[in-house]
């Protein structure tokens, strides 16, 4: 099957978005919508988060989360959360070419990032453009 290309693909592409999102305009329909709990699913998968780090890192306390599963659907705020997710886990996969690579990366300790997992730093908007920034440095081999 390969790995995610698109976010579209990373959070389940057309079998669980249930629409081509081909354009900008598409996704953003979408996640004002709220996108599908297979589509949290499926990125948490890949980046091998727990229960526990995926309500972390969409800011969604762990009850509203078992709600949110039971509605089938993530509000837009927590939706786009998620996009932003699912956007550093589609670069995160582009560095490394494996998925299994990926997620143990988001589990290290990285010295550049004061020696804190990225996972830990994904539930906030800077922690996510700092691990972003990170995965930049890897892919084009600078190391702090």
């Amino acid at each position: 099957m390969g790995l995610p290309a698109t976010v579209s693909d990373m959070l389940g592409g057309r079998p669980i978005l249930r629409s081509a999102v081909d354009s900008p305009d598409a996704m953003i329909d979408l996640l004002r919508e709220g996108l599908p709990i297979p589509a949290m699913d499926r990125t948490a998968q890949t980046l091998g988060l727990s229960a526990e780090e995926t309500s972390h890192a969409l800011g969604i306390p762990a009850r509203t989360l078992a709600r949110r599963r039971k509605d089938k659907y993530l509000k837009p705020h927590e939706s786009d959360r998620l996009y932003r997710l699912a956007l550093l886990a589609v670069h995160a996969l582009h560095v490394f070419d494996d998925e299994e690579q990926a997620a143990g990366w988001f589990h290290d300790a990285i010295p550049a990032l004061g020696g804190q997992t990225p996972v830990s730093l994904l539930d906030t908007e800077a922690g996510i453009r700092l691990v972003d920034e990170e995965l930049g440095r890897i892919e084009h081999g600078i190391f702090a």
